[in-house]
């Protein structure tokens, strides 16, 4: 289940649970698909209750930064921590990605 919330021209989206390759990622992938197709171009994505992603998750996550960057747009994380954080760290991701440990401060980061 993902949450979808605005704020000005900034999108918050909050996932639930995995992130795996499975119905989970492609409903991920829509959601942001649809923000795209939108020209939303600032989105946050909160991974706080996110409680694992592979590599499938991972990988809608840069492919949605690089189109979003090419937009000049930006993709950014927060309360990626725990497990999620470990996991981003091990495969460099932190960075590639901008994450913060608040939604306030990664809210505020596009200002």
């Amino acid at each position: 289940m993902i949450t979808t919330k605005h704020l000005k021209d900034i999108v918050i989206l909050e996932p639930q649970g995995v992130i795996m390759g499975g119905p989970e990622t492609t409903e991920f992938r829509a959601t942001l698909e649809e923000l795209l197709s939108k020209d939303l171009r600032k989105i946050v994505v909160d991974l706080q209750e996110v409680k694992w992603i592979n590599a499938a998750g991972i990988g809608v996550l840069v492919d949605v930064l690089t189109r979003l960057r090419n937009m000049s747009g930006d993709l950014k994380l927060a309360r990626c921590c725990g497990r999620i954080g470990t996991i981003m760290q091990l495969l460099k991701m932190d960075n590639l990605f901008s994450h913060y440990e608040t939604l306030e401060t990664a809210i505020a980061s596009f200002a």
